[in-house]
């Protein structure tokens, strides 16, 4: 050892002849390999422990591809369906647009209409107005030429003619047209005798016959029929029996029951 040589030992244990025949223990130096023989396979078992569970994970990874698989179908799937809700929603649109479009179109139509219906309304009410013209001159032109055929008459025919129920009905036909037109117009006496297509001589000649009858119906029967004169003679009778009802017959001229005439004091003598 001192001169740096490495010296090896070896030592064998030799049993006695006694010991082989009785004691068939090893001794430690031949028990100690076997020890580390063990410590070598535990240790080797760890690896093989730890190569078991790399199973487990694949099932795990296996699991999540299984698993992200079924989510992207399921995307896929809402993705069609988001792109068939998407059609839809533009056909509803376009649906709504041309609604809104047609809604336009009535409108502007019952607009144009109704200027139609406002204008004919106007057209209307001016030819109505030139048909009350027209006729108001053809009455006028009428009543004209009434008043000139009876002016043109002589007196002396005038006087000839007998009181008769008809004379008395035209008479008080035509007071009564006048004065219903005076009512209901509220138009001037000559409106109201033009409208009637009555001359206005035709009622100032007979007036007293027309208001004796409207004043009191029972005097005026009892000198109508006491009468056998002309008709200008009852005219005449008539105002002389108006003289006392004058005072009534202002105020039934101002309540327009009779007609808005004035005449002299002297005219019912």
């Amino acid at each position: 050892m001192n001169n740096g040589s490495h010296i090896r030992l070896s030592v064998t244990c030799r049993p006695t002849v006694g010991q082989q025949a009785t004691d068939k223990r090893r001794c430690d130096c031949q028990s100690g390999p076997p020890l580390q023989k063990k410590r070598t396979q535990k240790a080797r078992s760890a690896p093989s422990q730890s190569n078991e569970t790399d199973p487990d994970y694949e099932k795990l990874y296996s699991k999540l591809v299984q698993r992200h698989e079924r989510v992207g179908k399921a995307f896929q799937a809402l993705q069609t369906q988001n792109e068939e809700l998407a059609a839809e929603l533009g056909e509803k649109n376009r649906e709504i647009e041309e609604l809104n479009s047609d809604a336009q179109e009535l409108a502007d139509l019952v607009k144009t209409k109704e200027q139609v219906i406002a204008d004919l309304k106007k057209s209307l009410v001016e030819a109505k107005t030139r048909i009350s013209a027209m006729q108001e001159e053809i009455r006028s032109l009428l009543a004209s030429d009434a008043a000139a055929a009876v002016d043109d008459k002589a007196p002396e025919e005038q006087t000839t003619h007998c009181v008769s129920s008809h004379n008395l009905e035209s008479i008080h036909e035509r007071y009564n047209r006048v004065l219903d037109i005076l009512r209901e117009d509220r138009c001037s006496m000559a409106n109201a005798f033009r409208l009637a297509r009555c001359p206005r001589s035709t009622i100032r000649d007979f007036v007293a016959i027309a208001e004796l009858k409207i004043v009191d119906a029972r005097e005026h029967e009892l000198v109508t029929r006491d009468h056998s004169g002309s008709v200008q003679q009852l005219e005449q009778a008539c105002r002389k029996r108006l003289r006392r009802y004058q005072p009534m017959m202002a105020a039934m001229r101002r309540e327009s029951r009779l007609l808005p005439l004035k005449f002299d004091p002297r005219f019912y003598e």
